[in-house]
């Protein structure tokens, strides 16, 4: 089962997916990359668990495994 994803892009729709995703599964492991303004906002939010700080560490973070 898939225990943890990355959301590039934390605005409007990504952070709405990683919100619908934190209610559903909220064991999930949810990374998210934007802008620092909008990453800001997306962790406020609770929509993403951690952040990645490139778009590379994001998906490195989406397919490391547990």
């Amino acid at each position: 089962m898939i225990d943890r994803i990355s959301i590039i892009g934390t605005g409007l729709m990504g952070g709405s997916f990683g919100l619908a995703l934190r209610r559903t599964r909220p064991e999930l492991i949810i990374t998210g990359f934007d802008r620092p303004d909008v990453i800001e906002r997306a962790v406020e939010r609770g929509a993403v668990t951690h952040t990645a700080s490139s778009l590379e560490e994001a998906v490195r973070r989406a397919v490391q495994s547990t």
